[in-house]
């Protein structure tokens, strides 16, 4: 991103950043939760300056352009995230991976957060809307497992044997579907919502999540 760029941008990145919630070092051993009251472009450092108020103080932190992703431009279609990780940064998750993980956890609040392919979608005759999670041969050549099924299976124990939630959230391809068997480049979470799931194991050993609830996020 080029100073030019940034300078351009900067109204969008304000609006878009203004009132989000931020973790912040204070020292080495704490660290407290700020919220954004505003964002500069600093153009000897090339860095972003970000105001932040952590209860009766203000604390300013800079950060390079490429270690902001809080801070990403809003994608091409509003009220998406820019990506993924925005996404999982906004609800607290982590990802193994920022490459191929296919989900993210939150364990303080029990939470696992699951992509779901926009043109997997199925409807049952009463009208329940699901999606697919995992299918059998997800992740896997050769018969052996990689490291993106390994984690996904990880995370499907967490709900199925350690109690955890079922969350999930839209993506889509650049070309609009799912790739099989390829890495397909992920255009943007496709809206502002996250859905609660019931994750149910299909006769052929596919997973479904079928969508129990559904909240809005002010992105």
């Amino acid at each position: 991103m080029t100073t030019a760029h940034t300078q351009q941008n900067l109204p969008q990145l304000r609006a878009a950043n203004l009132g989000q919630q931020m973790t912040v070092r204070i020292d080495k051993h704490n660290s407290k939760i700020g919220e954004v009251v505003d964002v500069r472009w600093d153009d000897k450092l090339a860095k972003f300056e970000v105001d932040l108020a952590c209860g009766v103080n203000r604390v300013i932190r800079t950060y390079k352009v490429d270690r902001l992703p809080c801070m990403r431009l809003p994608s091409r279609t509003a009220g998406r995230f820019a990506s993924r990780k925005a996404l999982m940064d906004f609800v607290g998750a982590k990802q193994r991976n920022q490459q191929w993980a296919w989900c993210g956890v939150n364990h303080t609040d029990r939470r696992v957060y699951f992509s779901m392919w926009t043109d997997l979608k199925h409807m049952s005759t009463a009208g329940t809307e699901s999606y697919t999670i995992q299918e059998p041969d997800w992740g896997i050549k050769e018969g052996r497992k990689g490291a993106s099924r390994k984690d996904h299976d990880e995370k499907l124990a967490l709900v199925f044997e350690g109690g955890y939630e079922a969350w999930g959230y839209l993506i889509e391809g650049v070309h609009g579907h799912r790739v099989r068997d390829q890495v397909a480049k992920i255009e943007a979470t496709v809206t502002n919502r996250i859905f609660q799931l019931q994750l149910a194991v299909q006769p052929d050993k596919s997973i479904h999540g079928i969508i129990t609830g559904e909240v809005h996020l002010k992105i």
